[in-house]
């Protein structure tokens, strides 16, 4: 088996972070519960991780949602454009930085202060609190009773 070489200082803990999540959101996917299975499906629909198909298609064969997909749907969310390519980043990463995308996936699920770039997200933490993270080319608000760092 390949080992990648990583960088100085590489946390191979956001990977596992990215796996879990992406298992976590398949099983919720899968679910039989509304409430846990629409707003993954709706994220898959966003990002076009599935095409061609409306919500209620999706949810009648929601069996679909495999792993690769729910794993296409971090990366897509990251700013990559697929999980090999974010994988690849992921493990070249210092750090400090991946501890910024293992926060946002612990803490800051969805729905939550998704914003366009990461001086959005600081400039709405400013008025309003929290802690603002860069998630790819997004940023995202972690409430302060949620960031331990």
């Amino acid at each position: 088996m390949h080992t990648p070489s990583h960088s100085p200082g590489f946390s191979p803990a956001v990977v596992e972070s990215f796996l879990r999540e992406a298992k976590r959101l398949q099983r919720a996917a899968c679910s039989g519960d509304l409430a846990d299975c629409l707003p993954v499906l709706r994220r898959l629909l966003a990002q076009r991780v599935f095409t061609g198909v409306t919500l209620p298609q999706l949810r009648r064969r929601q069996g679909l949602v495999q792993r690769k997909h729910t794993l296409q749907l971090l990366a897509l969310e990251a700013g990559y454009s697929c999980w090999a390519e974010c994988r690849r980043a992921l493990e070249t990463l210092p750090a400090e930085r991946a501890e910024q995308y293992h926060l946002a996936l612990r803490y800051a699920g969805y729905p939550n202060h998704w914003f366009s770039s990461l001086q959005e997200a600081k400039a709405f933490a400013s008025q309003h609190g929290g802690y603002p993270l860069a998630y790819g080319r997004q940023g995202v608000v972690v409430p302060a009773r949620h960031y331990r760092y």
